[in-house]
C-alpha cells in the first residue's frame, strides 16, 4: 500500500511540474500585448480646451500605458523648461512641446493664433 501512496505522489509531481512547463514557467514568450509593463505607453498632449490665442492658458497631460502622470512629468516647451503643466504664450506661432518622465519621453506640437482685437469676428 505505501508504494501505491509514493507512485501516486511521483505521478502527481511530475504532472504538475510538467503543467508548469507547458505555461511558459512565468517566462515571457515575446508574444505580449502592448498594454504590458515591457511595452510602455508614453503619451502627451494638450488638454482640449478654449485657448488658441497669445495669452491664453494652454494646458498638458502625460499619460503612462493610460495612468495620468502630468504631476511627476516635466516638459519644455520651445526648448525651456516649464514650470508645472500649464503654459501662457506671448507670441503666435507653432510651439513645440517635449515631455519626459523617467526615461520616456513625448513630444507634439500645438499652433497659437495672434490675439483677437475687439470687434474681429
Amino acid at each position: 500500500m505505501k508504494i501505491y501512496k509514493l507512485l501516486f505522489f511521483l505521478f502527481a509531481f511530475i504532472g504538475f511540474h510538467s503543467c508548469a512547463e507547458y505555461v511558459g514557467n512565468g517566462e515571457d514568450n515575446g508574444g505580449g500585448s502592448d498594454d504590458t509593463p515591457n511595452n510602455p505607453e508614453f503619451v502627451a498632449r494638450l488638454v482640449q480646451s478654449e485657448a488658441k490665442y497669445v495669452g491664453d492658458t494652454f494646458e498638458f497631460i502625460a499619460l503612462l500605458n493610460g495612468v495620468n502622470v502630468t504631476e511627476t512629468t516635466t516638459f519644455r516647451v520651445n526648448g525651456t523648461n516649464i514650470e508645472g503643466h500649464t503654459y501662457i504664450p506671448f507670441r503666435a506661432d507653432e510651439h513645440s512641446v517635449i515631455a519626459t518622465k523617467d526615461d520616456y519621453t513625448a513630444s507634439f506640437r500645438f499652433d497659437v493664433l495672434p490675439q483677437e482685437e475687439p470687434g474681429e469676428n
